[in-house]
Parts: structure tokens; sequence; C-alpha cells
């Protein structure tokens, strides 16, 4: 008797994976379907390039910014191994949403890590000024001048590093991505969760 109850579950379960989900397979080649980089439903928000911009060097006529950096390969981007999974049409769709939900996850927490960055650099760049003024007036020289904003430029980047209320922030982000991370990992095959694990494991 409990070897038929055992045998029935497992024709159940069969029966009923496409609905149930109650297994995971790999994709045939039949059922793989090609990923566009442009595809911006496929792509992320980077948390640490939010978290870690690239502050531009000030001058006399420039004034401080910040820019996403260019120095993460594209190889560790969630793009590049979900085009390495052969995903299924099914898994494109669900991944899609998972991205959604993700992105809604860490919009909040974005904007406020953006305040924080805009509201160091706007008291930065007030500084700046002052230091102008005084060369200007001639009180300091070109070289002064030139050495105060390279000093200024250091602090602003230790500031934006460890401002506390942003790294609360940024926290709450990663969180986001290890959901949305480990959404992504309950819908794949054994060959793609190798890839995957792989892939997450040199990122």
């Amino acid at each position: 008797m409990k070897n038929f109850r055992l045998t029935f579950a497992a024709l159940a379960c069969a029966a009923f994976i496409t609905l149930t989900g109650c297994q995971k397979e790999d994709v045939t080649p039949a059922e793989e379907m090609t990923l566009s980089e442009a595809d911006k439903s496929l792509q992320i928000t980077e948390v640490e390039d939010i978290a870690n911009p690239v502050i531009s060097t000030a001058t006399e006529t420039i004034a401080f910014s910040t820019t996403n950096p260019e120095t993460r390969q594209d190889s560790s981007r969630l793009l590049y191994i979900l085009r390495q999974l052969n995903l299924s049409k099914r898994q494109v769709t669900a991944v899609k949403g998972f991205i959604a939900q993700h992105e809604e996850c860490v919009l909040q927490h974005r904007l406020k890590v953006q305040q924080y960055h805009e509201e160091l650099l706007k008291r930065a760049n007030t500084i700046r000024e002052e230091y102008i003024q005084e060369y200007k007036a001639g009180t300091i020289t070109k070289q002064e001048l030139e050495a105060r904003l390279l000093t200024l430029r250091t602090r602003l980047r230790e500031e934006i590093q460890k401002h506390h209320d942003k790294q609360v922030q940024v926290e709450m982000m990663r969180r986001c991505r290890a959901a949305l991370f480990a959404k992504i990992e309950s819908i794949l095959g054994q060959e793609q969760l190798a890839k995957w694990t792989q892939w997450k494991s040199n990122r």
C-alpha cells in the first residue's frame, strides 16, 4: 500500500509538472530562447555601481559631479549569465517577472542613495565656490586652489563611502538582489544551476 501511494504521487507529479513546477528540468535546444542585450526588462539596477560612483575632478570652471563606474566587466552582469543558460520561453517570462519585482524592491532605496549623494555633492561644490572666491580675491594661489580641490575630492569620496544612512539603503538593495537570485535559482534545471552557481561564485 505504501509503495502504491509513492508510485501514484510520482505519476501525479510527472503528469502535472508543467503546471505545478514540482520538478525542474533543463531546457532542450528546441525550447531555447535567444536573449537580446538591448532588452531592458532583463537588466537590473547594479547595486555596487550605485553605491560607488566615480567622482569627477573639480577645477576652477568645473564643479564636482558623479557618474556610474565603467569598470564592471560584462561577464559579472546578470544579463551575461542569463544568455548562457539557454532559458526556455517560460523561464524567460518568469525571470522578467522576478526582475520587475526586484526593480520595484530597490526603487525607493536607490532614490534615497542618490539623494544622499546629491546632498554631499552640493555641500562640496559650495565649499569649492568659497575656494574659488578666495583665489579670485588673491587670498590663495592657483596651486593652492588646486591642492584644496584635490583634498576636497578625497574627503567627498570618503563621505560618500561612509555615509551611514546610505549604507543602510545599500544593504536593503543587496537584500533585494539576493531575493531575486533565489527566485531565479528556483526555476533552473541542474545543468543551468551548475552554470549559475559558477558564475555567482566568480562575480
